[in-house]
């Protein structure tokens, strides 16, 4: 058996962590405005998330109902 490693798997890493490192950059104020507002930073970041993995949800869905039978 012969592997062949032609980098795709690190092109996506390191295109991934690019993207988070520079999505942090851009919010960082709001980050850090966050982290001093809140009592609990955790769970104040984690029902963020929550929020908007659920605004998501609900546009993928009226995206996909939208659509034309084939």
């Amino acid at each position: 058996m012969k592997i062949q490693f032609t980098g795709k798997q690190y092109v996506g890493l390191i295109k991934s962590t690019i993207g988070s490192v520079d999505n942090r950059a851009n919010n960082i104020v709001t980050y850090r405005d966050i982290e001093r507002a809140s009592v609990d930073f955790y769970a104040t970041m984690r029902d963020y998330y929550r929020q908007r993995r659920q605004r998501q949800v609900e546009d993928r869905n009226s995206v996909s109902a939208e659509l034309p039978d084939f």
